[in-house]
This record gives C-alpha cells, sequence and structure tokens, in this order.
C-alpha cells in the first residue's frame, strides 16, 4: 500500500495473480505501480498475512519510469495435427509496466509441411489463437518449433520467444502457466490402429447368450467394443471374461 503524508491511500494490491509464475505455487504477493501526484514525502506500507518476517523475506522497490515489455506463454505445450488438417493453440500476453500495444505473432522457419498465418494480440489483448495446418499425412517424429512475438515500444523493436507451457491449478483458485523447454509439432493419422498384441480367440457358441433384450444403439455397442478392446489388449480381462462380454454386447444392440 502507498499512502501520501496525511495517511491517504493513493495504491493498493494484494494477492497479484502472475500467470507467468510457473512453479512457484506461492506467488500471491502483492505488486503494484503507482504515479505520484506531486512532489512530498510518501509511504509504503507492507504486511504478510501470516504474521511472518524477517531477513528471509525480501521486498523489491524501484522507482524509475516505466519500463514497458511484455512475455509470451502459449497453450498447450505441443501441437497435434491430424493428416492434412489444422490445430491451434493459444497465446498469452503477460504485459509489464503498462505495455498494452500489438505483438505481432510469427513462427520461425516452419519446417516444409507446415503452415501459419500467425497472428495479433490486439491493443490490450490478453490471449489470442494461432492455428497451424499441414500437407503431411502422418510424420515419424515430431519435431520442435518457434513461435515469437514483436512488437514496437517506443523506438525499440522488441522481440520475445513464445514459451511453451501447461495450465494447472493451484488450490482451486490461482492458475500457472507452467514452462516446457520445447514445442513438439506432431501431424499424425487419426485412422491409424497400431498392431493388436493378443489374438483372441473365436467366441464360442457356449458364450453367446439366450434371450438377451435388446437396449443398446449401434453406436453404444460400438463404443463398449471399443472400451472392451482396449482393456483386453492392456491385459486387463481374459479371454474368457471378454468373449463373453463381446457377446453379450453385440446381442444387446436394438436392430
Amino acid at each position: 500500500m502507498v499512502t501520501g503524508a496525511n495517511g491517504k491511500i493513493i495504491a493498493l494490491n494484494d494477492d497479484h495473480f502472475d500467470a507467468g509464475s510457473g512453479m512457484n505455487t506461492d506467488h500471491a504477493d502483492s505488486y503494484l505501480m503507482a504515479k505520484l501526484p506531486g512532489d512530498g514525502k510518501y509511504y509504503i506500507h507492507l504486511g504478510d498475512t501470516r504474521r511472518q518476517g524477517g531477513k528471509e523475506y525480501a521486498y523489491r522497490l524501484r522507482i524509475s519510469q516505466p519500463q514497458p515489455d511484455f512475455e509470451l506463454r502459449l497453450i498447450p505445450s505441443r501441437i497435434c495435427i491430424p493428416s492434412k488438417g489444422s490445430a491451434s493453440v493459444t497465446v498469452f500476453a503477460i504485459r509489464k509496466d503498462g505495455y498494452d500495444g500489438p505483438i505481432n505473432l510469427s513462427f520461425k522457419d516452419l519446417p516444409q509441411g507446415l503452415e501459419s498465418p500467425g497472428a495479433t494480440l490486439g491493443a490490450g489483448q490478453e490471449a489470442v489463437g494461432v492455428a497451424v495446418k499441414t500437407s503431411h499425412t502422418a510424420m515419424e517424429a515430431p519435431v520442435n518449433v518457434t513461435l515469437v512475438g514483436a512488437a514496437k515500444i517506443g523506438d525499440r523493436e522488441v522481440v520475445h520467444a513464445v514459451v511453451p507451457s501447461e495450465d494447472k491449478m493451484q488450490a482451486f483458485l490461482w492458475r500457472h502457466l507452467l514452462p516446457a523447454e520445447t514445442l513438439p509439432v506432431l501431424v499424425f493419422d487419426p485412422s491409424y490402429q497400431s498392431p493388436a498384441g493378443r489374438i483372441r480367440p473365436p467366441i464360442r457358441d457356449a458364450d453367446r447368450p439366450k434371450d438377451v433384450k435388446p437396449t443398446l444403439t449401434r453406436s453404444s455397442v460400438e463404443w463398449y467394443l471399443k472400451q472392451l478392446e482396449g482393456l483386453y489388449q492392456d491385459w486387463f480381462l481374459t479371454d474368457e471374461f471378454v468373449n463373453r462380454e463381446i457377446a453379450k454386447t453385440e446381442a444387446s444392440v436394438i436392430q
């Protein structure tokens, strides 16, 4: 809190939200900027909610002209694109010292077969989507890419790399954008199915139920069969059990 010599409050802040705090899960500190009304004496009041203090606690006071700048975060920390399709990520601006101008986003040297028009964070805008499309059907391995943001701040051309991150929640309130080291892109074929690791024996007549009342739609049955097959391939189900359940599920479909 900042007050004048007469005790009048000029600026006050508690629990400043810092999306770029990363792994610091105890980051609900105060942060404020104040424009003083004129020459004179002013007081800064600091307090800790838990009534703690001492040499282990550091506070920083900066008295200067504003130093406008920004940081950029991107979620999620990877880009997965279906065959010859597109995907998008979200870029967040962490604006500093009052900078609220536009920020232009673009990828650096995208590999062949990947394209992006980039995007612009408009004046005062905090988040924007960035799309990437591909002409590939699939990629054998992911490739790392770099997204940057550029802005004109005064007479400076400022360029910062966008940091890939994951959006996590702390204690049901604060959210953190946890940084990652790389931004991988992978193109995948949605129709690809890995070879079965287990070969299921044929369903026996004894496994087929009698007089089952149809109660399931075809789409429901397909969903159940997919779940059963997944559990079977992960070795959670025996041959006898999965065959019995598959036969029961198939018999339950509404014709």
